[in-house]
């Protein structure tokens, strides 16, 4: 029988969506592993592997020029790894771009303009630019191109030209100031580009929230705290009144109030009773329970919700079909435009305006949104839907919701704001004479309704 193993891990080396389908053609090549997704925006990359192992898959993604990291980290701290490596870029790139802008575009006379300028562009491309360079030229080596491969070029051939005319005396026509800020300026735009990717993610965040790290569990007639990962199936868990479920499980002993609209939508809180199932997650709002464990913490509807949030946010889209073959044209059609733009403008007698337009087609299109727009509108949907509840499959649904004319809602009580509030008690006795037995039935309940009862009675 075929051993089938699903994967969903992050990647790390990808630049644009260039890469990603490199990747995903890479991968699609090997009869061992199927289902392959490669999502740029997200930088991972989910497939199915058939009786394979893991370290071959990590083997070919390593010769394809790209990291498969097996590493356990959460996505928060890759992403707050990453944020920091991309601040002290920008805080670099700015820095020295400000000498490099004030001698190379205002005190560009100043005899030691071309020695500034030279100096701060060079810091600029080795520390903030190193990474164009180096994915452009992983690439190279396997004959491809990518948008790092635009980017190296304008930088480069804008530097060295810049010194071969220096070292000429031609201390006028430098374009030290263009090398130096085609870098800063990428730089910061993937400064922000990482600030979206991350801002997606907020939506699984606020599900992982969910969880409770540490569980009360009674083992040999103890109460103990454990982390949650070390809960066995069969244990007992006690959920005390104000505290969110911890596991998924059964009711062996107590009842209260539980609120579970993280999942269902429902704003009044439910009443369960012994054998009842509850969810990780869910609030306890009134009472006690002790709970039976059902399934691991990997296993929980909760666990399982998440997963599926992240797998719709890494699906594609069938226009995404669209913007891939394009995007696989369009870096080697770029550096093509660049070429006959150099050569038209050498053919027309202007040598230094040839450089000049030909730079601009490389940098117009260095930072080119093609490929992240799409994945990223796809994640940023998906992220904001699931903060709503509203829980979309895949990028197909997600799609076809845009040819959507009408809703039709089956419950009433799920568009509601999920805090309920008391208006009026009408009485049909003589108040006084209940009101203190009711106040002292409610007075440790949690319940929405009771509190409200309370506050209309006694103001407080």
């Amino acid at each position: 029988m075929a051993l089938m193993q699903k994967f969903r891990l992050p990647v790390s080396g990808m630049s644009c969506a260039a890469c990603a389908q490199v990747l995903e053609k890479t991968l699609a090549k090997e009869p061992t592993v199927s289902d392959v997704q490669v999502n740029f925006a997200s930088e991972t990359v989910q497939f199915t592997l058939v009786n394979a192992s893991l370290d071959d898959v990590q083997e070919l993604i390593r010769k394809a020029g790209y990291q498969l990291e097996l590493e356990e980290k959460s996505s928060e701290a890759r992403w707050e790894e990453k944020s920091k490596k991309h601040q002290f870029r920008l805080f670099w790139a700015i820095g020295w771009s400000i000498p490099l802008m004030g001698f190379g575009m205002i005190w560009m006379h100043h005899p030691w303009s071309p020695w500034i300028t030279a100096v701060s562009s060079g810091l600029i491309l080795i520390g903030a630019g190193r990474d164009f360079f180096w994915n452009a030229w992983s690439n190279a080596r396997l004959g491809r191109t990518n948008m790092d491969t635009l980017v190296a070029l304008s930088a480069s051939v804008a530097f060295l030209y810049s010194l071969y005319t220096w070292g000429i005396g031609q201390v006028h026509a430098l374009y030290f100031e263009s090398a130096g800020m085609i870098i800063t300026f990428l730089v910061i735009g993937k400064y922000l580009e990482n600030r979206a990717k991350e801002s997606t993610s907020q939506a699984v965040k606020g599900l992982m929230r969910l969880m409770s790290n540490q569980v009360r569990v009674i083992r040999n007639g103890t109460t103990t705290q454990i982390p949650l990962n070390e809960v066995r199936l069969g244990d007992w868990v006690d959920v005390w009144a104000g505290e969110r479920i911890p596991v998924d499980g059964t009711i062996k002993k107590g009842h209260g109030w539980v609120d579970e609209s993280w999942l269902t939508g429902e704003s009044l809180p439910v009443e369960k009773f012994r054998s009842e199932f509850v969810m990780t997650g869910s609030r306890l709002h009134s009472g006690s329970l002790r709970v039976t464990v059902t399934a691991s913490s990997q296993e929980s509807v909760l666990a399982r919700l998440i997963d599926r949030v992240r797998d719709a946010q890494g699906s594609k889209a069938p226009i995404q079909a669209l913007v891939d073959r394009i995007s696989a044209v369009f870096v080697p059609t770029v550096l093509v435009l660049a070429v006959l733009t150099g050569i038209y403008w050498s053919y027309q007698g202007l040598p230094s305006q040839a450089l000049s337009h030909a730079l601009s087609v490389l940098v117009i299109a260095c930072p080119c949104a093609l490929g992240l727009a799409t994945p990223t509108a796809l994640m940023v949907g998906m992220g904001k839907a699931a903060k709503a509840h509203i829980l979309i499959k895949d990028a197909l649904a997600l799609e076809m919701l845009s040819e959507v004319t009408d809703f039709i809602w089956d419950k009433t009580g799920t568009l509601t704001t999920g805090k309920p509030a008391l208006r009026k008690v009408q009485w049909f006795v003589l108040a006084e004479d209940w009101i203190p037995s009711i106040l002292g039935v409610q007075r440790t309940s949690t319940h929405p309704l009771a509190k409200s009862f309370r506050y209309i009675v006694t103001g407080k």
